[in-house]
């Protein structure tokens, strides 16, 4: 399985980055979103950091929402769609792993 990245979580590609801009808009929240290696992913640039909060899954941190007191809230459903992202694919996982199962079953009925 590959590993999460806060970069993929936010991306355009699964429509977060859309919702994620908008409720930041709806906040006005001076805010912005780095990686784990502190490389600028959203939000404002020139926010000015007060607070920094981790994006954290299964206790590594995959980020940083940095800005004013509104970050925590940010941070916390970043997390949550992290949480969220990773119960898809291991769902995925084990329903490939099933698949498989139920093709070999057959395969093997199928020279009987």
């Amino acid at each position: 399985m590959s590993k999460l990245s806060l970069k993929n979580i936010i991306g355009k590609k699964n429509g977060n980055s859309s919702m994620l801009q908008s409720f930041l808009d709806q906040l006005k929240a001076e805010i912005r979103i780095e990686d784990a290696e502190e490389n600028f992913l959203s939000g404002d640039k020139e926010a000015l950091i007060n607070h920094s909060h981790p994006v954290l899954l299964d206790d590594e941190i995959l980020g940083w929402v940095k800005g004013d007191d509104k970050a925590s809230a940010i941070a916390t459903l970043l997390s949550l769609l992290a949480q969220k992202d990773l119960e898809k694919k291991k769902l995925g996982s084990e329903v490939l792993a099933l698949y498989q199962e139920v093709n070999m079953v057959f395969n093997f009925s199928d020279k009987l």
